[in-house]
């Protein structure tokens, strides 16, 4: 469901980078596309309300709004990021037992999916430390994203807030228990952090691949 191989993300990248130098973002409107659930699919300017979920359209001088329900899955170029980033729609069960539709940006791809939904927080919030490594929310002074996290893992998506919450999608004591235990205190993991997560997510995705071979 999630499959994007890094060969075709690679060539997306290549093209999307070359028409944003055409267009640059303009009040969060990026380059990309949309696919919807009966397989349409429309390229162009597009926009993503991280705060709501809403996707919008711009065809010519009119813009289109869809509704959740409609979209599988939309990728877009983030001028501002320099990366490509990509979402899907997925159901997703939260932890008071309620199952809702969320776009999810796909940020590691492997035996252990690492993807996220992000939101907005005062910096002030935020301990000063980490602060520099968050991004800041372009029009409201003084808030940068943040984010939920998300594992897809044997075909499971958790929820993880925390290092035990990651740990416990693996058998406790097992040899791979104990190497990432190992490698998050030697590298100073901090999960509440994209870029720190995906690096642990890539590991244990190494470590999965070396066990099995």
């Amino acid at each position: 469901m999630l499959k994007l191989s890094k060969l075709s993300r690679a060539k997306l990248l290549l093209v999307f980078l070359f028409i944003s130098l055409e267009t640059s973002a303009q009040d969060g409107w990026y380059n990309g596309e949309i696919t919807f659930l009966d397989k349409t699919v429309l390229n162009g300017l597009i926009k993503f309300n991280t705060e709501i979920g809403a996707i919008q359209y711009k065809d010519g001088d009119k813009i289109k709004a869809f509704a959740t329900g409609e979209i599988d899955m939309f990728y877009f170029v983030d001028t501002e990021r320099n990366s490509l980033r990509t979402f899907f729609m997925l159901p997703i069960q939260k932890r008071d037992g309620y199952i809702v539709d969320q776009f999810l940006e796909l940020l590691v791809e492997g035996d252990v999916t690492l993807m996220a939904s992000e939101y907005t927080v005062n910096e002030e919030a935020i301990e000063k430390n980490k602060r520099r490594l968050l991004y800041s929310v372009p029009d409201k002074p003084g808030y940068v994203y943040r984010d939920e996290f998300y594992v897809m893992y044997k075909d499971q998506i958790t929820q993880v807030k925390h290092t035990k919450d990651f740990l416990g999608l693996f058998e406790e004591g097992s040899p791979q228990y104990k190497k990432l235990i190992t490698y998050i205190k030697k590298n100073n993991i901090y999960l509440d952090l994209r870029s720190s997560f995906a690096k642990l997510v890539r590991q244990t995705n190494k470590i999965l691949e070396r066990d099995v071979n």
